[in-house]
Order: structure tokens, then C-alpha cells, then sequence
């Protein structure tokens, strides 16, 4: 039987090391966990089906191998899934905070529960997860706003496309991929064809047939982006004609308003003031970029423009979005039958 010192090379990891513990699960990168087999059989099934029989419980690459007494489960796992999964068994308020449910954190705890059958686990992980996409177009801001508030950055698509290709219930909402495809393209192409990583360094790469797919997908993207911030530096030719000017001076007691008044306007309070982040978020492949619209609500209520000239620029932009959300599944090269939300116009 092989002793500790056997094991020196080992990494315990010293928060879920427990001196009771009675299996030593190893991870990738020789990391060992001691836990206890009736937490883990508690948990998922995996583990509960080999606890109950003991003849399916391995013992190192030996056989006979154990770390103080206890059997050695090897995991092909990196360290921190397992990580995360074990926080979760013994820390009864862990994900009840922000601070905790990271999508890192997230996105290990939907590939180990799936992988051993933590199936409450699943079950807690993914109205989180379905938040990250929005229901529909008026809501893509509220998603992307959640997606900061759990630490989703842009190179986390790619981890994120994966879950929806290898976890059971993820697999059964192809909205969910879909959207998390959208993000991808929103990607350079050097992160595309060269992969990203995780928040461990595990590396994430992309099939062929996936990257053909999102480059496909980013190049329709970016014309409606490029069509979106042309339509609103365009301003002058989408409104004069629909300038209530009588309308205006009547309402307002402005003898001077008209479409000069509302095209300098427009460009001093929209176009002049449209941050570098939002022109390249249009230009990368974003034509649901919320920045113009919302500034356009303040040029509303302050009444500086007139009814039809912030109706046209406003109806040419909201067109432009609901026509790429509305044909977004195709885009995107799903073409099976979904619960894809379309704009409605009521």
C-alpha cells in the first residue's frame, strides 16, 4: 500500500481538505480534494452509483492506492470545476451572493453537474443562465446588463457556445445557442480561428465548422451594424421632409423651429456626442447597440426636435433592429423549428 509520501507531488487544496474525509478525489493538475462519499452520493448520481458499490470505487492507478486511509478517485477534471462544485455541497450560502455567481463559476458547475448528474444543481444554474439571453428585442439591453452583473465577458461566448452544444438541458434550447452564436460573432478574427480561454486557463477552441459559421454570421452582422450607425449619421435625409414644423411652433411657441433647427440639434445632442465604444460595437457587428436609442429618449423629453423628424430617425432604427432580430435564427444558421420571439408591432 503506498504511503503519503507517495503523493508529495499532490496539490491539496486546503479550504475542501477535510480531516474527516473519507475518498481523495484528484483533478487535472494533480490537485486533490478529501471530501466525504456521502456528500458527494448526496449530490449527484455519479458518485452515488459507484458508493454503492464499492467494487467501482478506484484505488489510484495501482489499485491499492490511497491517501491516508482513503480511496483516490482521478478526475480528468480541471481543479477549479471541481472547485466550484464541491463550494457549492458544502457552503450552504454560496451563490446566494453576486459575488459568487460569476458566470466562470456558472459555466464549471453546468459542465460537472451535468457530466455526474447533479441534476438540482442544473436545475438551480440555468434560470441563470437563460438570463443571458434576451426573451426579445426590448429586453437585449436588460440581458446585457445581467451578463455584466455576473462578470460575462466578451471572450466568454466561446465557453458559452460550447456549454450550449454539450450540457443536456442547454441542448434543448437552441434559443439559448442562438444568441450565445450572436455573441461570438461580436468576437475579432484572430479570437475566432485561435481560440480564448477560461478563467482558468483551460483553453477553448473552436471547431471549423463553428468558426465557417460565426464568420458568416459576423459579416451579415457588421453590414446591419454599418446600415444602423449610417442611418443615424444620416439624420438630414431621413427627416426634412417629415419636419412638423407648424406642428412645432404651435406646440413649443419656436417661430424658429423647422428642419434646420431639428438636424442641428440632432447632431449636437446624438450625433457629436456617439461614444467610440458605440460606433465600434455597430461596426463590429451589433446593430442592437443601445446607446443611440437611449440618448434619443433624452432628446424626446427635452423637446428640442419635433415630432417627425424624432418619429423618422426613430422608426428607421427601430426597423433596422427588428429585422435583425426577427431574422437572427437564420442568420445564424438554425433552421430548426424554435420559440424564437418576434417583434411584434402592437
Amino acid at each position: 500500500m503506498a504511503t503519503t509520501d507517495t503523493f508529495t507531488k499532490l496539490e491539496r487544496d486546503t479550504e475542501l481538505w477535510f480531516f474527516d474525509g473519507n475518498v481523495v478525489l484528484i483533478t487535472q493538475g494533480n490537485v486533490a480534494f478529501r471530501v466525504h462519499k456521502g456528500v458527494l452520493a448526496l449530490h449527484a448520481e455519479f458518485f452515488a452509483g459507484m458508493f454503492q458499490d464499492s467494487l467501482l470505487v478506484p484505488h489510484g492507478p495501482n489499485g491499492e492506492e490511497t491517501i491516508e486511509g482513503c480511496p483516490i478517485i482521478p478526475l480528468d477534471d480541471p481543479a477549479y470545476d471541481i472547485r466550484q462544485f464541491l463550494l457549492v455541497m458544502y457552503r450552504k450560502r454560496y451563490l446566494k451572493t453576486a459575488e459568487d455567481t460569476t458566470f466562470p463559476v456558472l459555466a464549471a458547475l453546468m459542465r460537472v453537474g451535468d457530466k455526474y448528474g447533479a441534476h438540482d444543481l442544473l436545475h438551480e444554474c440555468m434560470p441563470q443562465v437563460r438570463q443571458m439571453k434576451p426573451e426579445c428585442l426590448l429586453s437585449v439591453k436588460c440581458a446585457s446588463e445581467y451578463r455584466s452583473t455576473i462578470k460575462f465577458a466578451p471572450h466568454h461566448a466561446v465557453e458559452a457556445l460550447h456549454l450550449c452544444r454539450v450540457v443536456g438541458p442547454l441542448t434543448e434550447e437552441p434559443d439559448i445557442l442562438i444568441w450565445m452564436l450572436f455573441l461570438c460573432a461580436q468576437l475579432d478574427e484572430h479570437d475566432l480561428r485561435h481560440g480564448t480561454t477560461r478563467a482558468d486557463g483551460t483553453p477553448e477552441k473552436l471547431s471549423d465548422a463553428d468558426i465557417q459559421q460565426i464568420l458568416a454570421l459576423k459579416d451579415d452582422l457588421q453590414q446591419r451594424g454599418a446600415d444602423a450607425l449610417d442611418a443615424v449619421c444620416s439624420f438630414r435625409l431621413q427627416c426634412g421632409f417629415k419636419c412638423e414644423h407648424d406642428e412645432y411652433e404651435e406646440l413649443w411657441n419656436n417661430p424658429d423651429a423647422g428642419p434646420g433647427q431639428c438636424c442641428e440639434e440632432f447632431d449636437k445632442q446624438v450625433i457629436s456626442m456617439i461614444p467610440q465604444e458605440a460606433k465600434d460595437a455597430y461596426l463590429r457587428g451589433d446593430p442592437f447597440e443601445s446607446w443611440v436609442i437611449d440618448k434619443m429618449y433624452e432628446v424626446e423629453e427635452s423637446c428640442c426636435m419635433c415630432a417627425g423628424c424624432f418619429n423618422a430617425m426613430f422608426q428607421t432604427l427601430f426597423w433596422l433592429r427588428k429585422d435583425c432580430w426577427d431574422e437572427l435564427p437564420t442568420l445564424a444558421g438554425i433552421d430548426d423549428d424554435i420559440d424564437w420571439e418576434v417583434t411584434s408591432l402592437g
